[in-house]
């Protein structure tokens, strides 16, 4: 017994007789965990064992003790996993290093062999080394471009067109070989057209960015040494100051004096205009302007803003997007110029029971795309907060580009779709309606080459009784015998969308006209139905993207749409992890099984990603709380591998040079399940690619590397002949 004596608790009775006791568990502790690397340098010392286990027997006497008992909780739960199986494979060693060579030696090896691997290369090739371009207009009509004639092999060229015709270069991303090439991706200009900025990714990493300055007056490039590295591809001007995202917080860069020092600046969102930014300084937040700071109102806290609130401006009215909770939104207008008195402004327009894609300005004219489920729509405001147009957007398409036409009497309207990249309507003003029917719009966005689509969207009950809904595009006509192909592409985490609105790919487009079958299930853990559907996919509640994929393998089965066997499914981080985890559940629902840099071992995560809030604790949970480990231990797909008999085909895609999730993840996943299946898993782990190596448009070669092998694969397990 204890009982508390300014707030420490102490043993009533003989503590010294207890020490016996303690030594023989603390023997038990240490046969349990030899061979452990605990990274704790005083581990083998006896009187560190005899202290630990007295933490284990005083732990719910004095809370000071918690973190250090749940410390040595962990690391013997961690004896008999995999977690702990693999750790050699967290760190960068040369054994490791000829272990992955030799990995992707047995891929290549398969390649070769392979019937599609060429052709499918040229295809690829076709697709994505196309030209491509982005143009800045100056005041007084010249031109700054980015210019590529070839997406895949050439450099980037950064030109300077004068009005009267000249083209003067200034700027080629072959400048910077260094052992690495580079991608111009975006470019701006400073508020007085001095400078040009634009963001450079390396390829390979879409995780590091570099902004480069040129400067338009002396026409140089500012040296190497002054160049801002960041976390994202934005770039922000407020007068002739850059703000970048750096790891360590935003930074503000004086241009004026590029020898200084950056400052540490608040998290700062930009409008797209570039002219007005949003700070943040412990939750109170300003808008920041030429003329000063402008702070609103302290009931603004930081669950109302995001990182897209500033919405835009017009020449007299600035706009602010709040989240109100409970899927409510609302934008605000706020008159220019600020005044302190005045910077909350009015409500603008509400958005009940929905879910904002995105709202932007127009020359005078507020854009805002919402949707709820299956619902998307749009709608248009003018300055004096009329709705001037609304209209559900199709089902089988999303919106693309949408502007006010030059006599303001429609709206051009673009649409997408799976199989159609863009297609032009009006939208009458006047009348509230397209000047096609919906028969005939959905006529246009699904219909390629005489072949006509369809794209429905159904429900299926999850394990626990949630409707699921799920995109399915296919042949109209198409068999429904129980033997088609299935490809799923999904996230399902961080309130992010799963791909439930169409979006054109033109390798999807290809799948489809073959006779495959495109499932887009909204699995709990997106945003689909909002807030709440994310927060069921969280922490001891991820399990539930899991079922809900699950189900939906199993309704397509059960409709004849498919057989297991045929079920392809693919996810990129966070997607990695739902792909992988829910085939481990449930190993005889699936087919072929892609997941690319996934979140894999979520009892070593805290390590592993340390540089992300202890692994996204806030969304997986933290395995090192001995609440949150029974969760993770079950649904970790490194651990679920000791549990499983049967094992679809895997094939592990990672990017060697990852820096938002540890490439270890993949190494470990791979060596859990080629250890007991080795004639069921392949990986692929690419040097210089970082997180998002399946994007030709960001990585170049890489990304077309990364694709060749995706779909080489996945045609070659269909028996498919490109």
């Amino acid at each position: 017994m204890y009982e508390p004596i300014n707030n420490i608790h102490y043993w009533n009775g003989n503590y010294f007789a207890q020490i016996p006791a303690l030594f023989l568990l603390s023997t038990y502790i240490e046969t349990q965990t030899k061979g452990l690397n605990m990274k704790i340098p005083f581990y083998k010392n006896g009187l560190f064992i005899f202290l630990s286990t007295l933490c284990l027997i005083l732990s719910s006497s004095i809370g000071g003790a918690e973190p250090i008992c749940s410390e040595i909780f962990n690391k013997i739960n961690s004896t008999n996993t995999n977690s702990t199986k693999f750790m050699s494979l967290e760190t960068e060693t040369p054994e490791r290093y000829l272990w992955i060579l030799e990995q992707n030696r047995k891929l290549n090896l398969k390649l070769k062999k392979s019937p599609n691997k060429n052709s499918i290369e040229k295809w690829l090739k076709e697709l994505y080394g196309q030209s491509r371009s982005l143009t800045k207009i100056l005041s007084d009509g010249s031109k700054i471009k980015i210019y590529n004639d070839n997406n895949l092999s050439s450099s980037d060229e950064l030109i300077l067109e004068k009005s009267q015709g000249d083209s003067i270069p200034l700027f080629s991303s072959s400048m910077l070989s260094r052992n690495q090439k580079f991608h111009i991706i975006d470019l701006s200009v400073s508020p007085d057209e001095k400078y040009v900025a634009f963001v450079l990714a390396r390829i390979g990493s879409l995780d590091k960015f570099n902004i480069g300055i040129y400067d338009l007056k002396k026409k140089e490039l500012l040296k190497d040494s002054h160049w801002i590295e960041t976390n994202q591809k934005e770039i922000y001007w407020l007068n002739n100051h850059i703000y970048a995202e750096s790891p360590n917080g935003f930074r503000k860069y004086d241009l004026s004096q590029p020898e200084k020092d950056p400052e540490i600046s608040n998290w700062y969102i930009s409008d797209q205009n570039k002219k007005i930014l949003l700070g943040v300084k412990k939750s109170e937040y300003s808008l920041i302007t030429p003329d000063g700071e402008f702070p609103l109102p302290k009931t603004i806290k930081h669950d109302n803003i995001t990182s897209n609130s500033l919405v835009g401006q017009t020449k007299d009215f600035l706009y602010l997007k709040i989240n109100l909770g409970d899927n409510n939104t609302e934008i605000r207008q706020i008159p220019l110029p600020l005044r302190l008195e005045n910077t909350f402004g009015a409500t603008f327009a509400r958005f009940p029971n929905s879910v904002i894609k995105s709202a932007e300005i127009k020359g005078e004219y507020l854009f805002v795309v919402d949707s709820f489920g299956a619902r998307q729509s749009m709608s248009v405001f003018d300055q004096k907060a009329l709705q001037i147009a609304h209209f559900d957007i199709p089902v089988g398409t999303s919106i693309s580009e949408v502007i006010m036409s030059d006599d303001k009497q429609n709206l051009n309207v673009t649409l997408r779709s799976n199989i159609v990249e863009s297609k032009d309507f009006t939208f009458d003003l006047k009348s509230q309606k397209f000047t096609l029917t919906r028969e005939e719009i959905l006529s246009k966005m699904l219909t390629v080459n005489g072949q006509i689509y369809e794209s429905n969207i159904v429900d299926t009950l999850s394990e626990d009784g949630t409707l699921i809904p799920m995109r399915i595009t296919k042949l109209k006509n198409l068999p429904l015998n129980g033997s088609n192909p299935v490809f799923m592409k999904v996230y399902a985490g961080f309130g992010i969308e799963n791909g439930f609105y169409p979006i054109y790919n033109p390798l999807i487009a290809d799948f489809l006209s073959r006779g495959g079958i495109l499932v887009d299930p909204a699995l709990r853990g997106g945003n689909e139905f909002g807030d709440q559907w994310h927060l069921d996919a969280t922490k001891e509640k991820k399990i539930n993207t899991f079922k809900d994929l699950i189900a939906t393998s199993r309704y397509l089965v059960s409709k004849k749409y498919t057989q297991p066997q045929k079920i392809i499914i693919t996810g990129t981080s966070n997607g990695g992890l739902t792909v992988a985890g829910t085939a481990l559940q449930s190993p005889k629902d699936f087919g072929l099984v892609i997941p690319v840099n996934g979140v894999q071992d979520l009892l070593h995560k805290e390590t592993l990603d340390a540089n992300f809030y202890r692994g996204w604790a806030y969304e997986y949970g933290d395995s090192t709380k001995p609440n949150d480990y029974p969760y993770l231990s079950a649904i970790s797909p490194v651990e679920r591998v000791k549990d499983i008999k049967d094992l679809p085909q895997f094939f592990i895609l990672n990017g060697r040079q990852d820096s938002r999730v540890n490439p270890a993840h993949s190494y470990k996943l791979y060596a859990a399940l080629n250890e007991k299946f080795p004639e069921n898993v392949q990986m692929s782990s690419i040097n210089n690619s970082g997180h998002w190596n399946g994007s030709v448009n960001y990585q170049g070669m890489i990304g077309w590397r990364a694709n060749v092998i995706i779909w080489t694969l996945i045609y070659d397990y269909l028996g498919w002949q490109r």
